[in-house]
């Protein structure tokens, strides 16, 4: 039988709390009771939950920071540059390609003029910072998504771009460049988000020095 008194009442309530009932509920009694007891035995060796816990000085100078940019929405492709450590690229699913060279206090477009604005991938050839990779296609599965029109290449760091091939791809997961030949790229596309896919999704591609012009091959 329930009781039915106020005082019974309560009574129940912290006895299904007590036992685990209502972890949601209880999680904080829980847990204030683990540590009072923790802290309350006799040390013999062992840690106590509250001196387990960082303490608050050791973080209390960071605080964390918008670094933008505001207008990029959601964000699938990031790239640092070795040697800069202050210059990041991001690609925005839906708003092209930013670069900063001061660690995020600003950001620029630095993709102005291509008829995508959906990027998948960033690659910057690890022996020349100057040469950078974009796959364009965001490669998140989602019911809404914007498609891509192949690789773009920039042999200045982002002033320039030029359109490599790989238009039918849609969607490029990943840009790898081969570590001491800049004109190597491995290219992993998703394809098609929707539809059978008429070309294979993994390429190696050769593209010349100039930054025009490349030939792809299935892998």
């Amino acid at each position: 039988m329930i009781p039915s008194s106020r005082s019974s009442h309560l009574a129940v309530i912290f006895a299904l709390l007590s036992a685990g009932l209502f972890p949601g509920l209880g999680a904080g009694f829980g847990a204030s009771r683990i540590a009072a007891q923790t802290s309350a035995e006799p040390s013999g060796g062992k840690i106590s939950a509250a001196s387990a816990l960082p303490s608050d000085a050791l973080f209390s100078a960071m605080r964390w920071r918008e670094v933008g940019p505001m207008r990029a929405g959601r964000t699938r492709a990031l790239a640092g540059v070795a040697g800069q450590p202050y210059t990041f690229y991001i690609g925005a699913v839906g708003g092209g390609v930013f670069k900063t060279t001061d660690a995020g206090e600003t950001w620029h477009s630095i993709w102005n003029g291509e008829p995508t604005g959906s990027i998948g991938a960033i690659a910057v050839a690890p022996s020349d910072p100057r040469i950078i990779y974009v796959g364009s296609g965001e490669s998140l599965a989602r019911p809404d998504l914007s498609t891509g029109d192949g690789v773009y290449k920039s042999i200045d760091a982002g002033k320039t771009w030029t359109h490599l091939g790989l238009r039918d791809t849609q969607q490029i997961g990943q840009v790898a460049v081969d570590p001491s030949n800049p004109k190597i790229v491995f290219v992993a596309a998703e394809g098609h988000p929707y539809a059978p896919n008429q070309q294979p999704l993994l390429f190696g591609v050769l593209a010349d020095g100039a930054g025009g012009g490349a030939g792809g091959d299935a892998v």
